[in-house]
């Protein structure tokens, strides 16, 4: 490259040099000499130029305003997906190098710099196996309905994410997956562990629908009685979902351990009718909560607790600071009467 950008250098030096020297003879007029320089420069410029802006840097107006452009699969799941909170895998493309599916759907994949290491362990020890495996049913056996079935079932992680959609060909309907946990589920059965490491071993071997697998230090054993039996007739719904809020109507004639297959992140806080209760960590990346019998309002919201604490901080410095900006124009406007009446 730089041998190449040199030799083409020189070309254009000589080039000018001897438009140059044609002018100082007189074998050109002016005119033709400044054409001819204008010519050099700009031959010499836009090919560079365009290495940094070209076309490729530019796309259409249709493409800016639908830049991916909905497909049979999308339009199937948009359709059918009357909540929104059915996720979606998306097995035509790299599932978790590739974001456009995230564009319509709650993706299960994706691509994010900044995503969080909980999942992406959770990526490498279960989905990425699970997905593999899935793949494979389709690619070495006869399929039939209840092979199908089966290997659905088996997904336990890419279940408790609530994935209700697989994408195989984009021109097809997905496959709709019947064994996805939903949104939020009551479960009558939780293994204790010690630590995260065996939090994320013991996925491997627990049926979520039933099962949850909890951390020592989010458990206490008053939530015990909520074990001893399953109401059939829960209902939970959600009232109103945003990036920051999730409210939920619940009724239930026991205390039930519910799971929620939104990811686990510390400064969510939930309320129960404007009461605040504990998260739990669970299916180590899932919220879990203990809530109580009857019918509640629950709210889940993030509460960045350095901001808020920041908050009061910046007000009183700004305030503390246009006080010291007004004590110095004031200062300085007094230091000048008081000058002014000695000069006079």
């Amino acid at each position: 490259m730089l041998s190449n950008d040199a030799l083409r250098s020189l070309i254009f030096m000589l080039a000018t040099l001897l438009v140059i020297v044609l002018y100082i003879k007189k074998s050109i007029p002016k005119s033709a000499f400044l054409i001819s320089l204008g010519l050099l420069v700009a031959i010499d410029l836009i090919p560079i130029n365009k290495r940094y802006l070209n076309e490729s840097h530019f796309i259409t107006k249709k493409k800016y305003e639908n830049p991916y452009p909905l497909t049979p699969a999308d339009q199937y799941i948009l359709a059918d997906n009357k909540d929104g909170q059915g996720k979606v895998l998306n097995l035509t493309v790299n599932v978790f190098n590739d974001a456009s599916t995230a564009y319509y759907h709650r993706d299960i994949g994706g691509y994010n710099a900044a995503k969080l290491k909980r999942y992406q362990e959770l990526i490498e020890f279960h989905l990425s196996p699970e997905i593999q495996r899935f793949v494979s049913i389709f690619q070495n056996q006869p399929l039939t309905m209840e092979t199908i079935d089966s290997s659905l079932a088996d997904l336990g992680t890419i279940n408790m994410l609530n994935t209700k959609y697989i994408i195989l060909q984009k021109d097809l309907m997905p496959l709709l997956n019947t064994h996805a946990c939903g949104y939020a589920w009551n479960v009558n059965d939780v293994k204790l562990v010690p630590n995260a490491d065996a939090e994320i071993s013991e996925l491997d071997g627990i049926d979520p629908h039933n099962t949850l697998v909890i951390q020592d230090k989010y458990w206490d054993q008053k939530y015990n009685d909520a074990l001893k039996s399953l109401d059939t007739n829960f209902q939970i719904n959600i009232t109103k979902f945003t990036p920051n809020e999730i409210n939920y109507r619940y009724a239930s004639s026991k205390p039930q351990i519910v799971a929620f297959s939104e990811v686990f992140y510390p400064e969510w806080e939930m309320q129960i009718d404007g009461q605040v209760q504990p998260i739990m960590k669970a299916n180590y990346v899932l919220r879990a909560a203990y809530l109580p019998a009857g019918k509640h309002e629950i709210k889940m919201h993030f509460v960045p607790k350095i901001y808020n604490k920041a908050k009061p901080i910046t007000l009183t410095t700004n305030i503390l600071f246009i006080l010291l900006l007004i004590g110095a124009i004031v200062q300085e406007y007094l230091k000048y009467k008081k000058n002014s009446k000695i000069s006079s």
